[in-house]
Order: C-alpha cells, then sequence, then structure tokens
C-alpha cells in the first residue's frame, strides 16, 4: 500500500509516544479540534491543511522537504545553535537534556558511538572534568563574555546546570551503548589542561592538579566499567547495574564525534560540528549508512570490555602515563613560583 505523504508524517510522530492516545492528546491541543477529528486526520479521511502541516512540522521539529525528496541524494538536518541560540551554559545543556528524557522513555534502544575525544556523557561521571570542558567551550566556541577576564573554577556551571547534568549521567549510565574509542581520546583535555596552566587561566595550580586526579579517577572508572561489561555511578556499589557497554579499541579510523540512536521509532544521527556543537540528522537511508559503517569498523577493532584483560590493561595505562606527565609540568611551575 502506498504511503501519502500525511501517512509518513504521523508513522514519524505516532513513533515518538510510547502509547497513541498521548499523541491524540497533544495533537488535539496542536490542532485545535476534537479528538474524532484527529482520528480522521490520522486515518487520512481528512487531509491536513497547510497551516496544520507547518504546526506538526514546527511541534515536532520535522522537515517536510525530507520526505518529498526522500529518494533524492539530499540529506537534511537541524544545526542546534540555530534552533536556540546558545547564551548560556543552561541553554546548550538543556537540549541535550531533552534528548535525553525522551531517549529514556523509548524501550529497546541503544546508543553507538565513535570519537576521537572522551565521550560528551562520560565527563559528567565527575563533574569537576565537565565545570572545565564548558569553561573551554565557554570562551572559545560560543565566546561568552562573562568568560573572558575570567579565570577557571569550579563553579562555571550552576546548581540548575548540574542537576540537568546528573540526570543526563544516570540517563547515559542506563542506555545500552557500542562504543569506540582510541587511546588518544584523552589528548584534546590533557593539551587544553597545559595549555590553561601555561597561559595563567587557572585560579591556582592546585586546581590543576585536582583536576588531573580527577581525569585519572575517570579512567579507572572506565577500565573498571569495561572489565565489567556494565556502567555504573562512582558514588554506587558496583552491583547496582547500569547498561551494557560494549567497548572497542580502534587506531585506524579518526572521526567527529558520531553518536546513532538505535530506537524502535528509527535511528538518529548526532554528529560534532564546531565541537560541542552538533548536527542532527533524521534521515534514514544516512541513518542506515552510519549504522552499517560502525558494524565494519567493529570488525577491525579490538574489544577490550569483558574479554581482552592485557589489552584493556594497556590501554588505560597509556592514558595514566600521559595524564602522569602533564602532572610532572604542572608540578614543576609550582615549583617555581
Amino acid at each position: 500500500m502506498h504511503k501519502t505523504l500525511q501517512d509518513k508524517l504521523f508513522e514519524d510522530v505516532l513513533g515518538k509516544f510510547p502509547k497513541k492516545s498521548q499523541a491524540v492528546e497533544v495533537l488535539t491541543e496542536l490542532f485545535g479540534v476534537g479528538k474524532d477529528a484527529v482520528y480522521r486526520r490520522l486515518r487520512g479521511d481528512t487531509l491536513l491543511a497547510p497551516d496544520e502541516l507547518s504546526a506538526l512540522a514546527k511541534k515536532f521539529n520535522l522537515s517536510l522537504d525530507s520526505y518529498v525528496f526522500e529518494d533524492a541524494n539530499t540529506v537534511f538536518c537541524n544545526f542546534n545553535p540555530f534552533s536556540k541560540e546558545i547564551k548560556n551554559v543552561s541553554d546548550y545543556l538543556e537540549g541535550i537534556h531533552k534528548l535525553m528524557s525522551r531517549v529514556q522513555h523509548l524501550p529497546n534502544t541503544s546508543m553507538y558511538y565513535v570519537t576521537s575525544d572522551v565521550p560528551l556523557f562520560v565527563y559528567f561521571y565527575f563533574p569537576e572534568i565537565l565545570q572545565f570542558k564548558i569553561y573551554i567551550w565557554g570562551r572559545a566556541v560560543w565566546q561568552f563574555d562573562y568568560l573572558d577576564d575570567m579565570k577557571f573554577n569550579f563553579n562555571v556551571i550552576g546548581p540548575h546546570g548540574m542537576k540537568m547534568a546528573q540526570d543526563m549521567l544516570k540517563y547515559y549510565v542506563k542506555l545500552p551503548t557500542v562504543e569506540l574509542w582510541s587511546s588518544g581520546i584523552l589528548d584534546n583535555t590533557l593539551s587544553q589542561v597545559e595549555y590553561h596552566v601555561n597561559s595563567g587561566h587557572f585560579s591556582s595550580l592546585d586546581d590543576a592538579m585536582t583536576l588531573c586526579d580527577r581525569i585519572t579517577d575517570l579512567v579507572n572508572h572506565m577500565e573498571t566499567t569495561a572489565k565489567l561489561g556494565y556502567k555504573f555511578l562512582p558514588n554506587q556499589p558496583q552491583e547496582i547495574k547500569g547498561g551494557e557497554i560494549k567497548l572497542y579499541h580502534n587506531e585506524m579510523v579518526y572521526t567527529n564525534n558520531t553518536i546513532l540512536f538505535d530506537t524502535p521509532a528509527g535511528k538518529a544521527i548526532y554528529s560534532s560540528y564546531t565541537n560541542p556543537n552538533f548536527l542532527k540528522i533524521n534521515d534514514q537511508k544516512l541513518c542506515e549508512f552510519t549504522f552499517a559503517f560502525f558494524e565494519k569498523i567493529r570488525t577491525k577493532s579490538i574489544m577490550i570490555s569483558e574479554q581482552g584483560e592485557q589489552h584493556r590493561s594497556r590501554f588505560f595505562n597509556r592514558m595514566r602515563k600521559k595524564i602522569e606527565m602533564v602532572k610532572t609540568k604542572i608540578q614543576l611551575q609550582m615549583e617555581t613560583i
């Protein structure tokens, strides 16, 4: 049976809700009509008016072009700063918080993550590291005026932002993930620490040492996570299991941070662009292409979760050595003051 544009739109909209009745409630309010009128539209007995199409696209962030040109070699995406200008830290965190809030309610959902840097959600394990990364992004990417002359401290993110970060960490911990890491994923962050030490951007060099200690804690935590094969919160017993993690070591593929969500409603890609900003892509052809890419790379990678103890130890020990090198340089700076 041939699906009309209206059929495809409603199919995607209904996929965003656990129950059809919940979607009907939202559509009733959106269109300003009764439930019977909504069901007539869902069945195709009544065609959507132009204003209703527009309201549907805006409400659920749907690109009508992508439905019209679905067979063309054209991919449409959303760029998060265009959706909402990032004026402060909360603006950025709220966008990701909404995404993770939606994902956690979808059953049988998993996340694939390939990255050349530490995965975003992994920063959330230790707030001090997240504070530092937000400080860097705020100065370099978003160019927040209030950070221009401010030296780094561990209070860059306010209580509201930290509450969202902790919520997102809980969502991430519950979510089954397949992650591809290289042994250089810490290099960018460690270089940033060293740069800000040399540039005098730390209020105290003790803060820089504390930051390195938390990065070491993060490496230790992820090694334990990989050994167990499931995620858990640092402040909880290891027996409280989160989602499964399949962690792979790959040194051959260098890419930007790319996340693929695989849900019953379809797949979606989030790819970094002017990191930490990101592009969101719902085009299913590209999603399937990306999924196939993940699967190919997996076959060329070494699994270090649960199995491969010797390789896993070398992988994480390499990171710890890099951290110690940075700590040694900071210590030398402290001794000359």
